[in-house]
């Protein structure tokens, strides 16, 4: 809950080549936790990321924790992109669903 809203993250991509394609985290909010409503604009847009995260694998599969005033989220993200197998878990925080 934030704010009163249950908070869905929400992994959005696109398949086929790497330079047709977006992967970016959005956030759903609602105040019934049935009904949501997607954010029109990505929390995380991972082309927008320092490499060697906007290369990587898509945000996928997030676990949240909230921490005092800030919520933590984990994602395993898929390595191969930056030429090793695998994949790695990557940290992000954000306050307020608006900014990571």
């Amino acid at each position: 809950m934030y704010q009163g809203k249950t908070v869905l993250l929400v992994s959005c991509t696109t398949f086929g080549s790497r330079a047709n394609s977006f992967r970016e985290m959005r956030v759903a909010w609602s105040d019934d936790g049935v009904r949501f409503v997607l954010d029109p604009g990505p929390l995380i847009k991972q082309a927008s990321l320092p490499a060697p995260f906007n290369g990587m694998g898509g945000i996928i599969d997030c676990r949240l924790t909230r921490i005092g005033d800030d919520y933590y989220f984990l994602s395993p993200q898929g390595t191969w992109e930056i030429g090793f197998e695998g994949v790695c878990m990557v940290l992000y925080k954000t306050r307020d669903f608006r900014s990571a």
